[in-house]
């Protein structure tokens, strides 16, 4: 982190952001962490990986879901039985670019966010045992534009703290409508 708020200090941001993450991978306390930076590590990427490799269950929480191939990634995962489960802001969930309808219309289980708030999270879990999280949105934008970070933590005793929060806002979330609306 500290190489990336040097960047952006000396004024680089976005595009012109350097390609140097010293320590994309590493190990602490026995919790094995990837951290990555948008745009120049091409997160999306890394994402798609992690959703690849998933058996059980996706689990997420999204502000902002456009991205076609973290889409595609998630339902060929359903074909295969995994479980999906997720919750998209209201705000924008029924955009056209948007893939809370396309998820829906393919089976899975998607639901509109039930607090009085916005819901700004950016998380996936995977397999109760590996969690997603950061600035960064599943976004094309996000991924080739903007100065974003994302952690991956292999650690099912994070994954369920995460999956506490993922549970909560699930009971108070509201069914959408066949486009996403929130009718």
């Amino acid at each position: 982190y500290q190489t990336e708020f040097t960047e952006m200090f000396r004024g680089e941001f976005g595009t012109t952001s350097t390609a140097n993450t010293p320590h994309p991978q590493f190990v602490s306390q026995g919790v094995q962490f990837e951290n990555y930076f948008a745009p120049e590590d091409n997160v999306m990427a890394e994402v798609v990986a992690e959703v690849v490799e998933s058996q059980t269950s996706i689990h997420f929480l999204a502000f902002s879901f456009t991205d076609d191939k973290l889409a595609e990634t998630v339902l060929f995962r359903k074909m295969k039985g995994v479980d999906i489960k997720g919750i998209f802001e209201s705000r924008g969930a029924g955009s056209a670019s948007s893939q809370c309808s396309q998820l829906l219309r393919n089976g899975a289980d998607v639901r509109l966010d039930g607090n009085s708030y916005t819901l700004h999270h950016k998380v996936i879990i995977i397999d109760s045992k590996t969690v997603i999280f950061g600035s960064f949105n599943f976004s094309e934008n996000a991924d080739k534009n903007n100065d974003e970070n994302l952690l991956i933590v292999h650690s099912a005793e994070l994954a369920q703290k995460f999956e506490q929060e993922f549970q909560k806002l699930l009971s108070i979330s509201k069914a959408p409508s066949a486009s996403c609306g929130s009718d």
